[in-house]
């Protein structure tokens, strides 16, 4: 699996709890990143400047570029999973969460079978293609030619499909103005 070179973008909205329950909004956006300790440093920071005296616990009560964050979602985990968008593509991470749950890149990395623009007229070009690379991998190229002059393309496209979810992100972001639909396996 390569590293991505696209730039990422995600933050949070850390509010101070103390200045929430005086009645008082306290908070700012904070831009994630990699480095647990320095988001740890910025969420005390704002704890420090915090019109309430003792301000020491604190909650996400908003976010931006993760497909879903807890209220109390750790620093650590936060910081791992931007992380994992570095290495593996910040959209791939956030499509992946959603369907699975907590990432896991070795998980991913066996899952993750790519992506197009459009999947309805791009489906059976990558049902193909997914096919040849899982089940014809040990044939030779004449085995090959032989196998696809008598496939039935239609059976290969319910196996793809009933191998496989489709996760659209039908939110244009400014690498990408259209929908995208990523493909996971889920014959694992």
């Amino acid at each position: 699996m390569t590293t991505q070179t696209r730039q990422h973008t995600g933050r949070i909205y850390v509010a101070c709890l103390a200045s929430y329950n005086a009645g008082i909004l306290h908070g700012e956006w904070i831009e994630t990143t990699a480095d647990a300790d320095e988001l740890k440093a910025r969420v005390q920071a704002m704890l420090d400047r915090s019109p309430e005296p003792y301000a020491e616990e604190w909650a996400i009560h908003d976010c931006e570029g993760f497909a879903h964050l807890d209220e109390y979602e750790d620093l650590d985990v936060i910081a791992e999973r931007v992380g994992h968008w570095e290495t593996y593509g910040q959209d791939e991470v956030e499509a992946y969460e959603s369907y699975f749950g907590q990432f896991d890149a070795d998980d991913f990395e066996e899952r993750y079978a790519g992506g197009c623009l459009d999947y309805h007229s791009d489906r059976r070009n990558l049902a193909c293609e997914q096919f040849e690379e899982l089940m014809l991998c040990d044939y030779t190229e004449e085995q090959r030619d032989t196998f696809w002059s008598h496939a039935d393309e239609d059976s290969i496209l319910r196996w793809f499909e009933d191998w496989n979810v489709f996760i659209e992100d039908k939110t244009p972001t400014p690498s990408n103005q259209a929908s995208w639909c990523y493909i996971f396996r889920t014959d694992i």
